[in-house]
């Protein structure tokens, strides 16, 4: 997909040529069944170009080319956005990093021991005691079930550590 003068008048500093040449490596890193797909959407500022897909919807037999509608799991790489969010929040006034889950999610303020301690601070950094993925995270994940399902199961659960007093990772 040769994208032209397009890119270069619509976001001042994004050269087509180089863009290309992304597009041309995904597509061989594609036809070498290194990744199934890639979706590429670039911006500046208030503009942003419309979706550049490559590679196939399916990982099997017989192959279909990844359309606009094609969903991607996008797991860890959602943490940095998370994050600038809750920081335009706290810039805003409207939340701060010592704000307890519970008030937000009221679901967390139970009798287990600890959880009503989990803070934001601790879902920024590693440090809530949550757990990485629910029992069923599986099975939630193959029938797309709604986050709200996942919340549920995360806060029947029982926190690894005392709110900052560990590291562990989370989804």
């Amino acid at each position: 997909m040769a994208l032209g003068s397009k890119w270069s008048a619509e976001l001042p500093g994004i050269y087509p040529g180089r863009f290309d040449a992304l597009i041309e490596r995904l597509r061989f890193a594609c036809d070498a069944g290194l990744i199934p797909a890639a979706a590429i959407v670039l911006g500046r500022k208030h503009a942003a170009t419309d979706p550049c897909l490559v590679g196939s919807r399916n990982v099997v037999e017989p192959r279909e080319p990844i359309a606009n509608d094609g969903l991607f799991l996008v797991a860890s790489l959602t943490k940095p956005v998370v994050a600038m969010a809750v920081a335009l929040l706290i810039e805003r006034g409207e939340l701060t990093l010592d704000d307890r889950l519970a008030d937000i999610l009221p679901g967390f303020d139970d009798a287990r021991p600890f959880k009503r301690e989990v803070r934001i601070r601790h879902l920024l950094t590693h440090t809530s005691g949550l757990p990485d993925m629910t029992p069923s995270n599986r099975a939630l994940r193959e029938r797309h079930a709604p986050l709200e399902q996942f919340i549920e199961e995360i806060q029947g659960l029982p926190l690894a550590f005392p709110p900052g007093r560990g590291v562990s990772y989370q989804s």
